[in-house]
């Protein structure tokens, strides 16, 4: 029989692993990446709402996995805190709560701003315009999932060129945490359209006026620019929670 020989880190003794069930965690592994993906993604724009029970048993009939990869990677939210286990019942997707909405957004004004100022004439100005074309609303055909990687690309970009990789690291964390706010306010379900395409338009001009300021070279306007920029992204979050009550926890 052929097997591939594994060590463990603790011991460092081998083990014999048979090539057929290697190949099989491999697809395991595999399968449960592209589930923990799709599943993240539903929880993230609100599909899988706030709250919500789910199984394993659902999970797999929703998305064509079996249980193996959906298992793992329900693992894998419940460490990212998107779910959390339920003894005996399944999971529940994690609520949103107006107390994790504030705590999150006054870290963002605490860090970003700061780093916006450090980052004034460091920054790559065309990688930045390129962004902001991504992050343009279309008339209600905005692809949110692209529309979520373009606007952590454009703040973690920033953050880079401030030049301190603890600071970047912690905004990078912070935006994936907030992924699922992020998108809650942008495509708010119970906001009228017209509110929202005017919230959407200062966004735009907001993430426009952030790059000139970049490129201007003017550090405090930089820093005020973002500033007002968040505080604008934690209203509309506010305006979301106030429509859509079902979906938030007091």
């Amino acid at each position: 029989m052929v097997t591939k020989t594994l060590t463990t880190a603790r011991w460092g003794n081998h083990q014999q692993i048979p090539a057929g069930r290697h190949q099989e965690l491999q697809v395991v592994s595999l399968l449960s990446d592209q589930a923990y993906q799709l599943i993240k993604r539903d929880i993230v724009q609100c599909r899988l709402t706030p709250g919500a029970e789910i199984s394993e048993t659902a999970l797999t009939k929703v998305y064509g996995f079996g249980k193996a990869p959906i298992r793992v990677a329900l693992l894998r939210l419940s460490q990212d805190n998107l779910v959390s286990s339920m003894p005996r019942r399944g999971y529940t997707v994690t609520p949103i709560t107006i107390r994790n909405i504030q705590e999150l957004y006054e870290l963002r004004i605490i860090l970003e701003p700061a780093a916006a100022k450090r980052a004034t004439s460091r920054c790559d100005i065309p990688e930045l315009m390129s962004l902001c074309k991504r992050l343009r609303y279309s008339d209600g055909v905005t692809n949110k999932s692209e529309f979520l990687e373009a606007h952590f690309e454009f703040h973690v970009a920033i953050a880079k060129a401030a030049g301190n990789e603890r600071i970047t690291q912690l905004i990078a964390s912070l935006l994936n945490d907030m992924a699922r706010i992020i998108h809650f306010g942008e495509f708010a379900p119970g906001r009228g359209t017209e509110e929202l395409d005017v919230d959407h338009r200062v966004q735009q001009q907001q993430h426009e006026a952030i790059v000139e300021s970049l490129a201007a070279g003017d550090a405090e306007v930089v820093e005020n620019v973002m500033r007002e920029h968040i505080e604008h992204s934690l209203l509309m979050v506010k305006e979301a929670a106030f429509a859509s009550k079902s979906l938030v926890r007091i």
